[in-house]
């Protein structure tokens, strides 16, 4: 039998709203009181939000937690697959969001000064998803017993790895969809240069007519700022300022931009539009077609920018602001003013950014002195380093080998299965974790709450995983 400490006023407002919610659209949240320091670094306490389903709850049943990314805008417990999937093991469905994002920020609008950033740290955020756990067990009779799934996904899918790897008296299994846990090295670090090299691989697969258009206009663009013919930049590409002959910052940032979007939109090649990431359906299959229908490498990048950011609301290419203006038109769910200061700390994802020669993508990296001092003096932070990662986290490679209940899970579109475990040892143990290879698949698409539209090979990813979980989770074990 599990023991906890229980103390009543952990809870708030739980009981009131935990109750059964079946429609896609409602939620009802509830907070628990959290420590802003779990390691006696501060006294303070804070409001973290959470959302509970238990509809389909049987005694014994699993908790199903998914644990929130790097959004304000967390997943409601009955909009993920979880809530499915609580129907199919008789469990509950939770939610849990990250600290510092939504409304769960310790120190409220004050939370984002430097000082009171060093409590974002992943012990604290591993803690605090340990903290909702042992208080559900200790208030709701039916889960005192219950075993625990944690699931997430990009970011989240490197938290759901590191709560199994680090916490495995609490979390019986982990399902980390598109975690990024490789990547973490410098420029002469081979494992840096694999998101690119993916999805270089990954357009040269599907289409060497639209490759080659890529790669022929990296070229032109790359000649064209070179010998500083610039002057119709602005009105070919619809920039909002002219690019200054000779400034190599603003040739970096435009160059930044107009190839950000082949990334993404093979990521989030989802088969509809989903708000906050990807405003059209298919996308990556769009950049095809405008590849293979378009002679002018101008035209060819005007039109995938535009498919993008137009719907997204912007009016021009803002390359002198370049970082605010991929924060707010890219990706704009994610809360860039967080998550980068995880990415400066524990999360360091350089592979994001750096591309190797001889892709059909520009050349691009930067040196980890570079990024460890914007970081230092962006934030006042140390960046913790992949050994170090590594090291205090349980992530080496042995570790993860030879780890147990583990699923890491990869879409065939999305770069992020690049700086995930590539291959894990074939072994005869049923509980050992696997890596799942997934075609026709996009960015953390099987966390996704069920769709019309959904690809067979989803529904198919989806039922395979599940199946593995209810071994892994099976209440003799």
């Amino acid at each position: 039998m599990r023991s906890l400490s229980c103390y009543a006023t952990a809870l708030v407002t739980w009981l009131a709203t935990a109750s059964a919610v079946s429609t896609y659209e409602a939620c009802n949240y509830s907070y628990l009181t959290q420590s802003i320091d779990h390691f006696d670094k501060h006294n303070g306490t804070f409001q973290q939000r959470y959302s509970v389903n238990m509809e389909f709850l049987k005694p014994g049943g699993p908790i199903l937690l998914f644990q929130g990314e790097e959004s304000d805008k967390l997943d409601c417990s009955n909009n993920t697959i979880l809530y499915e999937w609580a129907h199919e093991l008789g469990g509950m469905a939770v939610s849990l969001e990250h600290r510092y994002f939504g409304p769960s920020k310790p120190f409220g609008n004050a939370s984002l000064s430097n000082d009171n950033f060093k409590f974002l740290t992943l012990d604290n955020v591993m803690r605090d998803a340990v903290e909702l756990i042992d208080q559900l067990r200790c208030n709701i009779s039916e889960a005192k017993e219950s075993k625990v799934l944690v699931a997430s996904g990009s970011y989240g899918g490197f938290l759901a790895g590191a709560f199994r790897l680090n916490h495995p008296e609490t979390f019986d299994a982990a399902l980390a969809s598109a975690g990024p846990v490789m990547g973490f090295g410098g420029i002469s670090d081979p494992e840096s240069y694999n998101w690119y090299n993916w999805l270089n691989r990954l357009y040269q697969d599907h289409s060497i007519a639209a490759s080659e258009k890529i790669r022929n206009t990296t070229a032109y663009l790359e000649q064209r700022l070179a010998s500083n013919d610039t002057s119709l930049l602005q009105q070919e590409l619809k920039l909002c300022t002219p690019v200054i002959p000779g400034n190599e910052t603003q040739k970096v940032a435009l160059t930044t931009i107009l190839f950000n979007v082949f990334s993404i939109a093979a990521e989030l090649n989802y088969p509809y539009a989903s708000p906050g990431r990807t405003p059209i359906a298919t996308p990556f299959f769009e950049i095809l077609n405008f590849a293979v229908n378009t002679t002018d490498p101008m035209e060819f990048l005007n039109k995938v920018n535009w498919m993008w950011f137009k719907p997204q609301g912007a009016e021009c290419i803002d390359h002198e602001h370049e970082v605010d203006f991929l924060n707010t038109f890219g990706v704009p769910l994610i809360n860039s003013d967080v998550f980068s200061y995880i990415t400066c700390t524990y999360c360091p994802m350089r592979s994001a950014i750096y591309s190797a020669p001889g892709t059909i993508f520009p050349t691009q990296s930067t040196t980890r002195t570079v990024q460890d001092g914007a970081c230092l003096q962006a934030y006042n932070a140390t960046t913790l380093s992949k050994s170090e990662i590594e090291t205090r986290y349980h992530f080496s490679p042995a570790e993860v080998q030879n780890s147990t209940h583990i699923i890491w899970s990869k879409g065939e579109y999305d770069p992020t299965s690049a700086v995930e475990p590539l291959e894990l040892p074939i072994r005869t143990d049923r509980h050992a974790s696997r890596t799942l290879y997934a075609p026709d698949v996009a960015h953390r698409e099987d966390l996704f709450r069920s769709n019309e539209k959904d690809r067979e090979s989803t529904r198919y990813l989806r039922k395979l995983e599940l199946n593995i979980i209810r071994g892994w989770l099976r209440s003799d074990e």
